[in-house]
């Protein structure tokens, strides 16, 4: 039987939240050993030196708040001895640590039932410990199906919650994320808190469809062999939260093999290409983008996309580009201006971005670079040329730009890019930190992040949206440099 996280000195590890590399270091050994003693599969021997030694580091001032409820785990095993003499402390717990798990341990330590919302918070505060337990690269599926309404959690703790994924990315986890997709659309706040992880690589995103209105929305969250966590709603006035932090073989296998089910039916709900590739997220959008229909992109910065074919071939010929990636670029840069004449654009830049770019010698083009293969830079001289082209454009119906301060309007985008038209198709993609762009078609994705775009399209000032105001806020922003340099 696999004893994985059963083992007392698995459950003190745990308790304490210390991973196995740290004990190994503390103690004098190597991760493997620390392993097989976690799982039972080696024995850790009372007469050797280490149970002393781990004793001695766990009842340290570094777990000063968790000393207690280490004592209370012994007192309830009927140890007896006296807490305030750390010599007998330190003695009881290395018999502890060496002993046997017993039966009615696994039952109370295994199974935990939380309630309400705060009772969400702490399971998943025990799952996510968990998960910081694991020592190789595990698959984690989080299946989010309607239990929690995301606009109930708060933007610190969900960016906490996001933040612990990627750490989990980077230790050599996978993720899967599979969704419940049903006539509502979803929260646009999420969608862009979640932006990092769905561009990130070892992360897949799918989704089910609810066949019908249920009484009670239900998620599952599991690893295999390690540990699930379920929780359920009842949809009421009150939502009642219940959920259950499973730790046992079999149930951990159970609930395991139910998400698993639910992979096998589910559809992908993002689909990723390379920021390398420019030509394929022009395909993309020819395929599914309809002639005609508003459609709002937001940016940091003006990309090598809207600027003249002259300053692009300067910039790409300063930076001694090959011929054929030359091509290839002004390429791009000729098939997007074509989409203007397509579609009602709605062009988002973002002020304090433009306005930082203006302070520093040189811009870095992140996109440019990410084709190149290198990194592209642009002079000051240069991008104040692109941003003088750019006031000049002429607006129409077919196409408005303004400019915006993202930080005023609480966005955070990360440096992120968006393309969205309604009912077709939501691409986004950050090259300064990821090689991968990523773009869905399901229509209640589409649909928030097009529907947030509107809302904040909306609280923009009509005059904000006129020509003569966003040339007059170029030059202000120009000249304002020029004073600042001189």
């Amino acid at each position: 039987m696999d004893r994985t996280k059963v083992t007392h000195l698995s459950m003190a590890m745990e308790l304490l939240n210390i991973t196995g590399k740290e004990l190994a270091a503390e103690i004098g050994t190597d991760t493997t050993t620390i392993s097989k003693w976690r799982k039972g599969q080696r024995k850790l021997n009372y007469h050797s030196e280490y149970p002393e030694r781990i004793a001695k580091y766990m009842i340290s001032e570094r777990f000063e708040t968790q000393y207690n409820k280490l004592l209370e785990r012994l007192s309830d095993n009927l140890y007896k001895f006296d807490k305030d003499d750390l010599e007998e402390v330190t003695k009881t717990l290395g018999i502890w640590l060496t002993d046997e798990v017993k039966e009615e341990e696994l039952e109370k330590d295994t199974v935990k039932l939380f309630y309400g919302l705060e009772g969400w918070r702490t399971a998943l505060d025990e799952f996510l410990k968990c998960l910081e337990q694991l020592e190789k690269g595990e698959k984690i599926y989080i299946g989010d199906f309607g239990d929690i309404n995301w606009n109930d959690i708060s933007k610190e703790y969900e960016e906490y919650i996001v933040n612990k994924y990627l750490h989990m990315l980077e230790k050599g986890h996978s993720l899967v994320i599979i969704d419940k997709i049903n006539h509502e659309y979803k929260p646009y706040i999420t969608l862009l808190r979640w932006m990092s992880l769905y561009l990130s690589q070892k992360v897949e995103v799918r989704y089910i469809e609810a066949e019908q209105e249920e009484v009670f929305q239900q998620s599952i969250y599991a690893v295999e062999n390690q540990v699930a966590m379920i929780g359920t709603t009842i949809q009421d006035q009150e939502k009642k939260h219940l959920v259950y932090l499973q730790k046992d073989n079999n149930s951990v296998d159970f609930y395991y093999q139910l998400i698993r089910k639910y992979e096998e039916k589910s559809k992908k709900l993002i689909y990723t290409s390379e920021v390398s590739n420019p030509m394929e997220m022009v395909e993309i959008m020819n395929k599914n983008m309809q002639y005609g229909k508003c459609t709002y992109m937001m940016n940091q910065l003006p990309s090598f996309r809207n600027m003249s074919q002259e300053l692009l071939g300067e910039i790409l010929e300063e930076n001694h580009v090959e011929k054929d990636l030359k091509d290839l670029c002004q390429k791009v840069n000729r098939k997007r201006k074509e989409f203007r004449k397509k579609f009602f654009y709605r062009q988002i830049y973002d002020l304090d971005s433009i306005q930082e770019a203006l302070r520093k010698e040189y811009i870095i083009e992140y996109d440019l670079s990410r084709i190149i293969g290198k990194e592209i830079r642009i002079s000051q001289e240069q991008f104040r040329r692109q941003l003088e082209e750019i006031s000049q454009t002429i607006y129409s119906e077919q196409y408005i730009m303004v400019l915006a301060s993202f930080r005023k309007m609480n966005l955070n985008l990360k440096g992120a890019s968006i393309i969205v038209q309604d009912d077709s198709v939501v691409i986004a993609w950050n090259s300064q930190f990821y090689d991968a762009r990523i773009h869905s078609t399901e229509l209640t994705f589409v649909g928030g992040y097009f529907n947030y775009l509107n809302m904040l399209w909306k609280e923009i000032p009509l005059i904000s949206k006129s020509g003569d105001w966003t040339k007059k806020q170029f030059d202000w922003i120009l000249d304002k440099t020029d004073e600042l340099s001189g």
